[in-house]
């Protein structure tokens, strides 16, 4: 603290010594004080409001600086809108990414919360030592919950294995893996085919450039770990960088809401994605309750409930007519549904792994679609593949307004084009 004053109503003992309030002798003059030669006796009133003021002092430095006394309450300043233990999840994860290990410790014993629960803690350890027989079986026990999803999983783990295997030149080894465990998860033959014929490779270099891989030393068991992730439920680990993604969302306040209007309840569990229709007239929403809500942007009542998909619904795509919505999931399969009339017109089967993004061409015939799987299909509405693409695993994509350009961004740090 700068100012030697205290607040305001209190007397501190600087404040006795510069402004010639009464001495601590009880005489009136600093100066006295100063020369007396003898102890100064306790004299009641004025030692008592000093006392009483640098006890108060006291008490305000232990407030504004908890963890001084080791019994010392903690006082939150303000209310928040957001729980606790989320904000202090997404702070430990920024300290711990940032090295910041004294800290995170201490933020971990202060406020009760961790990280990750102990599982998905040993869970992460594993995946970045690469040790894959522990990887594997603690999958179980970190909340991935469906058999589709565990197997997707299992074969980010498998594959990379198999990479890290073939760059030890340990050839045996990795076709076991290929053959009695990476077969038995796909049933993408094209990719079965493209890691068979990495173990031609005859160096580590071609190795590495042939399966676009940066080895076991690199980043590829985050970019595992980040993958895996796509699986794991947000409360049980945290999204990577959660914090700097939330920074760079970005809105002026003038046009960005500022109170909370209305709370629109239906769905059973996690919301997963919500799009305006196009004329504003509705909103879809997906869930990892496996539905789609579609609801009246005039009253916020539910106007269709679509089931059907059997696991999360991760994508919802308006056409540009405002009539359809197409849905894209984790069950590997699309649906087209019918806003109007509230049925399903179609289900879509391409995909060998989680369906992430579809987008509309233009028209209300025809859209595109691209998962985890490699490969990007163009669809028309009666079910017909019209083309297929091999890409890199597509988290995302973007279409042109013309429809000539297509982007697609990876699991990795790159966008395609």
């Amino acid at each position: 603290m700068t100012n030697s004053r205290g607040s305001a109503g209190q007397l501190t003992a600087a404040d006795a010594r510069n402004e010639g309030s009464p001495d601590l002798n009880g005489n009136g003059s600093t100066a006295d004080a100063r020369d007396s030669q003898s102890p100064p006796p306790d004299t009641g009133a004025t030692n008592g409001r000093v006392t009483a003021a640098l006890a108060d002092t006291s008490d305000t430095l232990l407030k504004r600086y908890p963890g001084q006394e080791q019994e010392t309450q903690r006082i939150c300043l303000r209310d928040s809108q957001f729980e606790e233990e989320q904000v202090v999840r997404l702070l430990l994860q920024e300290l711990h990414d940032r090295g910041f290990t004294d800290t995170f410790n201490q933020l971990q014993r202060e406020s009760g919360f961790t990280l990750e629960n102990e599982p998905v803690s040993q869970f992460r350890n594993s995946v970045l030592a690469g040790e894959w027989s522990k990887v594997k079986d603690s999958l179980s026990t970190i909340g991935i919950q469906t058999p589709d999803n565990l197997n997707a999983a299992l074969f980010l783990i498998k594959r990379q294995q198999f990479l890290e295997l073939l760059e030890a030149r340990q050839l045996k080894q990795a076709l076991l893996v290929l053959q009695n465990e990476l077969s038995t998860l796909t049933n993408d033959i094209q990719q079965l085919h493209r890691l068979s014929g990495l173990l031609m490779c005859p160096s580590v270099e071609d190795l590495r450039t042939a399966a676009d891989w940066d080895g076991s030393s690199g980043r590829s068991r985050f970019v595992v770990l980040e993958s895996l992730q796509t699986y794991i439920s947000p409360g049980s680990m945290v999204p990577v960088h959660r914090m700097e993604t939330l920074f760079d969302h970005m809105c002026p306040t003038s046009v960005f809401p500022q109170e909370l209007q209305f709370s629109l309840k239906g769905h059973q569990d996690e919301v997963w994605y919500v799009a305006f229709s196009p004329d504003g007239r509705y909103l879809a929403s997906g869930s990892r309750d496996k539905t789609c809500i579609i609801w009246s942007m005039s009253d916020f009542s539910i106007v269709h409930r679509f089931n059907g998909h059997q696991n999360e619904v991760a994508y919802i795509a308006w056409s540009p007519n405002s009539k359809y919505i197409v849905s894209a999931s984790s069950d590997r399969t699309l649906r087209l549904w019918d806003v109007e009339d509230g049925t399903q017109m179609q289900v879509f089967s391409g995909h060998e792994e989680t369906v992430t993004s579809c987008k509309w061409l233009g028209t209300n015939d025809r859209f595109i679609s691209g998962g985890l799987d490699h490969r990007i299909i163009i669809w028309d509405i009666n079910g017909t593949i019209v083309k297929q693409i091999s890409s890199p695993r597509v988290h995302d994509l973007a279409v042109s307004s013309d429809c000539s350009l297509l982007l697609v961004a990876d699991e990795k740090t790159d966008i395609h084009a």
